[in-house]
């Protein structure tokens, strides 16, 4: 935690007026000039009071995205504390990104706070792999607007940002043509395993009518995989030129399928992920491909 102070315009205007009158006092000795030049040091150092008060006892807390993919929309939930009797106000934000980019900073303005407040914040990354929130500014005008005064709060708070999917048309066309073969097939030839969380995008054929009306929540029928289709991406042999197409390639196709509760692995440089459906495996696979140039 550190503290810095940067003077206005005005400050150093209210600065020079408060030096040239305390000159004038004394070259004098004029007892109204030195009435005036102890009022305006003692609204001087009272400002600075008022506005270390306001600073002290803040704290940060940021939640990072658990989810997040190059240029498309993500989010981090930022808890804001203050630990005191007294408030603090015309408070700004700022959070610093490593690696560092152009404008790569979130801002956030908070008028007033008395205890706790909580926002969600959005941004847009502009790299795959991992990216940190490595400092959080806090900088506030009040009470006047001679000085700002600077708390920056040092943190580590990492995510992975996954690549951009990017629709693979040929490759898209026929899940498609699979997906809508699969719930004939599972009602006709596969063993009824159990039930699931719906998500979005699962046919209605597989959304379980009876759980519905019981629990009067949507649950998909899971059945055995052997019948279901199995997605297995090699990376390597994408008929992509570009790198980071493949790896947006290979993304699209993986969310996909795990929206549709298919099996889906990966084989990336020698390393094979078997087929598996659920999230755990869709976060582990797509961290595969945000740190690519790290599995070499």
């Amino acid at each position: 935690m550190r503290l810095s102070l940067k003077i206005s315009k005005a400050g150093i205007f209210y600065t020079l007026i408060t030096i040239f009158i305390g000159i004038s006092a004394v070259n004098t000795g004029n007892n109204l000039l030195y009435v005036a030049v102890s009022f305006l040091l003692s609204f001087m150092w009272l400002s600075g009071v008022f506005a270390k008060l306001n600073l002290k006892g803040l704290e940060v807390n940021v939640i990072p995205p658990r989810e997040g993919y190059v240029r498309r929309r993500t989010f981090i939930k930022v808890i804001l504390r203050k630990r005191g009797p007294l408030p603090s106000f015309l408070l700004t934000l700022k959070f610093k990104f490593s690696p560092s980019e152009k404008n790569k900073e979130l801002i956030k303005k908070v008028p007033f706070l008395k205890k706790q407040r909580e926002f969600i914040l959005e941004f847009f990354p502009e790299k795959r792999g991992e990216n940190q929130i490595y400092e959080v500014e806090i900088s506030s005008p009040f009470p006047v607007s001679f000085f700002r005064r600077f708390l920056r709060l040092r943190m580590k708070i990492s995510f992975i940002v996954f690549p951009e999917p990017k629709r693979c048309q040929f490759f898209s066309e026929d899940l498609q043509r699979k997906g809508e073969k699969l719930p004939r097939n599972l009602e006709g030839f596969s063993e009824f395993q159990g039930l699931s969380d719906y998500r979005a995008g699962i046919p209605k054929k597989l959304i379980s009518w009876k759980a519905f009306a019981k629990w009067e929540v949507l649950k998909r029928k899971l059945f055995s995989e052997e019948e279901s289709p199995v997605l297995m991406i090699e990376l390597q042999k994408l008929p992509l030129q570009d790198l980071e197409d493949k790896l947006s390639c290979a993304t699209y196709l993986i969310l996909k399928a795990y929206e549709r509760g298919y099996p889906f692995g990966l084989k990336i440089d020698g390393k094979v992920i078997p087929p598996k459906s659920g999230e755990a495996q869709k976060l582990k696979i797509l961290t595969l491909l945000a740190k690519y140039e790290e599995l070499k």
